[in-house]
């Protein structure tokens, strides 16, 4: 999911359309969207010997910083404050960010004898081939406008059910055939942030195939909604949003 913690770097542009964001020799009557390749990574898993970190205090050791997740830099949108429009395009910026790389520590022993070293698996996210190639893809031109998603039921924590798995595999048939597509989520709501149910539909379309980067989530609170109530919409988004 989109998120803006831990931010090291974040550059922020309004969204404007120019001559040079536009597909060459375009068909009047069809739709494109602006597209970006994804960076691709594959999951390793190494065991390293380790001391714990109390008999790291207590034993002689060398210390060794292993990257689970490398840097990633990466454009999002996100709505500025103060923003009036009732018109959500309207109130987005594009920011250029960047997220800082993640990375678990082994203590390894200088003699295996001493205390009670042991083997820790860690999962390393790998990046094997940069992204950034943009290209317009033409599309239905449904797929540009807000749609609903839903309804879903997030009173339990358990899976969802067939009938609600329909609304969603829809998203994961589009991504199948068009891996380097954004989906935009957008949750209107009033009350509490609804981080939990945007966690619960990212982690089920990821579990089927979808790619973090695939997704941008965003919040709109909506004053015309009752309270606690949320309305979930989603679009191709242009790379741009």
């Amino acid at each position: 999911m989109t998120r803006s913690f831990f931010l090291l770097l974040a550059s922020c542009f309004p969204i404007l359309l120019t001559g040079q964001s536009s597909p060459r020799k375009p068909d009047p009557n069809k739709c494109y969207v602006r597209t970006v390749t994804l960076d691709v990574y594959e999951t390793e898993v190494e065991e390293y010997l380790t001391y714990s970190e109390e008999e790291a205090a207590l034993y002689p050791h060398k210390l060794k910083r292993v990257v689970t997740k490398p840097e990633i830099s990466q454009w999002e949108s996100t709505r500025y404050d103060g923003c009036e429009s009732p018109d959500p395009n309207d109130c987005q910026v594009l920011c250029y960010r960047t997220y800082p790389a993640e990375y678990t520590t082994i203590y390894r022993p200088k003699d295996k004898s001493l205390g009670k070293p042991f083997y820790k698996e860690v999962t390393r996210s790998l990046l094997i081939e940069k992204g950034g190639l943009t290209s317009y893809k033409e599309l239905d031109c449904k797929f540009t406008s807000y749609q609903p998603l839903g309804p879903l039921d997030f009173s339990t924590e358990g899976e969802f059910h067939p009938e609600e798995e329909h609304t969603l595999q829809e998203i994961i048939y589009l991504l199948d055939r068009n891996p380097s597509f954004r989906i935009e989520l957008q949750f209107r709501y009033t009350g509490e942030l609804p981080e939990s149910e945007a966690e619960k539909i990212e982690a089920y379309l990821i579990e089927e195939g979808a790619k973090q980067g695939n997704l941008i989530v965003q919040y709109l609170p909506d004053d015309q909604l009752t309270l606690d109530e949320l309305e979930i919409y989603w679009r191709v988004a242009n790379m741009d949003l």
